[in-house]
């Protein structure tokens, strides 16, 4: 029998420190964290039978997309196997997490991908609902008072339609979409929470004042 999972594993080269994070189709959410080369810990941290809810996956996917971003903020940025949605041949009911993850490992492609991608990848392929925007949460957007642009306007009804905004120069870059604020440099990157998003929104306001346009400069 096959399972569908989707998971990542990250690293921080000055701890040596690693950690991988596994969700499989029914809603399993397997750890396993440690020192590089070595076995580590392993830990199933949650049971479906115990989530009281339709889809439980999507509770342990968002669990998975949280702790992604608190690992890159703690400094395990580097993506030693990048976020991907794959299949297993294991029976689920007698898998543990250690057969999990060493199996997720061992069969993980060598390639880049980002964690929203292999999300949509993973609801896809095992047939669940991709939560979309809720039409309250769209509204609201509407109506948050702040000086928005049209070009704000424009890059709101891009997120609101599902596609994300991205910007790539060099080996820097960054994706938005309508959940996750992701940052990009050199072969690393990592999402940001909203304290993180309100912050970097000051400060590029605050860089704006400091380096404005030559329409912008006072005569």
């Amino acid at each position: 029998m096959a399972i569908m999972v989707i998971g990542f594993r990250l690293g921080n080269d000055q701890t040596g420190q690693q950690l991988t994070a596994v969700v499989t189709q029914s809603g399993y959410f397997h750890k396993n964290h440690g020192v590089y080369g070595r076995p580590g810990r392993y830990r199933c941290a949650y049971d479906p039978c115990r989530l009281p809810l339709a889809n439980p996956v999507h509770r342990s996917v968002a669990k998975l997309r949280d702790l992604h971003a608190t690992q890159v903020l703690k400094g395990r940025s580097r993506p030693l196997i990048s976020p991907t949605s794959i299949l297993l041949d294991l029976d689920e009911p007698d898998s543990t997490s250690e057969t999990v993850i060493n199996g997720f490992v061992g069969a993980a492609p060598n390639e880049t991908q980002s964690l929203e991608d292999a999300i949509r990848a993973f609801y896809q392929a095992i047939g669940a609902p991709v939560p979309p925007l809720r039409q309250d949460r769209i509204a609201r957007a509407w109506k948050v008072p702040s000086p928005r642009t049209s070009r704000a306007d424009q890059l709101l009804r891009t997120l609101t339609h599902g596609t994300p905004i991205t910007y790539t120069r060099r080996s820097v870059g960054y994706t938005v979409t309508a959940d996750t604020v992701r940052i990009r440099v050199g072969g690393a990157d990592g999402d940001l929470d909203r304290a993180g998003v309100v912050e970097l929104h000051a400060a590029l306001n605050a860089w704006l004042r400091l380096n404005p346009g030559e329409n912008e400069r006072p005569r």
